[in-house]
């Protein structure tokens, strides 16, 4: 599972569906996005913070701004803050 190599021994109950997600992202980005918005449902929103910790720092020190120049950084951040907002936990 490509992007989602770290998810395992961190998130075990996301990397299943992340896995799924990943693989319609291109044939069937519906799906996807039914899978992930679902995947956040059931566990929870995801802090911004979380991104420059452990285990997002095991890739690069710097976390996010280490992997993604400052313009995704910002891209990324603003995506998981709208997410956040429009999850409803159960």
């Amino acid at each position: 599972m490509g992007n989602f190599r770290l998810l395992p021994t961190e998130w075990p109950d996301i990397y299943r569906e992340a896995g799924e997600a990943e693989g319609l992202a291109f044939t069937s980005p519906k799906a996807c996005t039914i899978i992930c918005r679902s995947a956040l449902e059931k566990n929870g929103t995801i802090e911004t913070s979380m991104l420059f910790a452990p285990p997002f720092t095991d890739v690069n020190d710097q976390g996010l701004l280490g992997v993604f120049d400052d313009a995704q950084t910002t891209r990324v951040l603003n995506l998981l803050e709208k997410i956040n907002e429009n999850v409803e936990v159960a």
